[in-house]
């Protein structure tokens, strides 16, 4: 497997009754597939599914930004498929639903500038600004959405899912 693959395959539940999805969940890394796991185990889950909902969002900065970084942008309407949806029991008997994206650290930090500005170095750092800002965005659109239906919205990485 390269450098840039990632686990992939399908999860077969365990215990099928609590995924709610509407096909058989594809896991795209193995940090989904510890979740999918974490989800189907965990007695406090009731239910859980993946991918189930698109949340619209634009991707975009504000108009005062540097130019560099408005060109790294669309200004478009796209769909979110958020990761996760699980009801959750907490410590008080309540039942709450989140809505659970997973990704890995680096992705949810903003990249630092190269020290050497090389031609390769700045169109890496170009690549992973783009994907910040548009995880940011599709971030804001889900909080604003679990607001609405007094959901909670959450971003785990590797340093929650492994620990």
């Amino acid at each position: 497997m390269g450098k840039n693959e990632y686990t992939k395959g399908f999860y077969d539940p365990k215990l099928p009754g609590k995924y709610k999805g509407k096909s058989r969940p594809y896991y795209k890394s193995s940090y989904e597939w510890r979740m999918m796991y974490w989800c189907d185990m965990n007695a406090k889950i009731k239910s859980w599914s993946y991918e189930p909902i698109a949340i619209p969002y634009t991707f975009s900065v504000p108009q005062n930004s540097p130019i560099w970084m408005q060109n790294l942008v669309d200004y478009k309407q796209h769909q979110y498929h958020i990761d996760f949806v699980i009801d959750i029991e907490e410590n008080d008997g309540k039942v709450y639903t989140y809505l659970i994206e997973v990704k890995p650290y680096g992705q949810t930090i903003m990249p630092s500038e190269p020290k050497k500005k090389t031609k390769k170095s700045l169109e890496k750092f170009l690549g992973y600004m783009k994907e910040y800002i548009k995880n940011q965005n599709k971030w804001a659109a889900a909080k604003e959405y679990c607001q609405q239906r007094n959901y909670k919205f959450t971003v785990l990485t590797e340093r929650d899912i492994f620990n």
